[in-house]
């Protein structure tokens, strides 16, 4: 019980986060197949208490990216938890990545129950629950692939989620493999929240002391 208090004030707190904007990334140089060994070490008796097989496919052939070693890891977390929770008895969970261009493309990919179709729409909001009753079989905060897409659009990727019920689901992250750092957004009286258009800006200021992207290229920091 203690432990999963805990997972649940760490989603919400990231959450709040995420979406404050609040969420720096620590941009580091790092191996994918060694936060997925960390990960699937971490989960591993979860995995074996359900009879579930979950390994890592990642080859040594996909080079390090540069990216926020933590928020992939939590991404990880969150995917492969979701693999293993909702896997039966026997069932087979497994993370893979192999590099396109100047991206990295990381699958996490289970036969469990999968996904209905009704509730793909909303299955990335925060609290999402496939199942809302007071004597739902699977726990969990609801804000796992909330928190995923989240720490996914920090880092200007993408997320897809394929899924057939009965059968199983995949999910696919593809992430840069240079991303660039990301400032929290301000909460003082000496920044301003502006929202960036394609076109060209003009700031008619005569110096400008800081700016920052984040979460879709239209959010930035500058100094009022």
């Amino acid at each position: 019980s203690g432990a999963h208090l805990l997972s649940v004030v760490n989603d919400i707190l990231d959450q709040s986060k995420i979406e404050s904007g609040r969420y720096e990334l620590s941009v580091s140089t790092f191996s994918i197949a060694d936060i997925a060994d960390a990960t699937i070490a971490m989960l591993q008796p979860i995995a074996e208490k359900g009879q579930v097989s979950i390994r890592n496919d990642i080859g040594a052939d996909v080079p390090e990216i540069s990216a926020d070693r933590r928020a992939c890891q939590q991404i990880l977390i969150n995917l492969l938890s979701n693999a293993v929770k909702f896997s039966p008895e026997g069932g087979d969970v497994c993370v893979s990545a192999k590099t396109l261009g100047r991206n990295v493309k990381i699958e996490v990919r289970d036969n469990g129950i999968g996904i209905d179709p009704a509730f793909m729409a909303t299955i990335c909001e925060p609290f999402a629950q496939a199942d809302n009753g007071s004597d739902r079989q699977y726990e969990g905060s609801g804000l796992g692939l909330s928190v995923v897409t989240g720490l996914v659009e920090l880092h200007h990727g993408e997320l897809n989620i394929e899924s057939t019920p009965g059968r199983g689901t995949v999910v696919t992250i593809t992430l840069p493999t240079r991303a660039s750092t990301s400032n929290p957004v301000p909460n003082d009286n000496t920044s301003q929240l502006v929202h960036l258009r394609p076109d060209s800006i003009q700031i008619n200021h005569s110096e400008l002391v800081n700016s920052s992207v984040s979460k879709g290229d239209n959010r930035a920091r500058v100094s009022a």
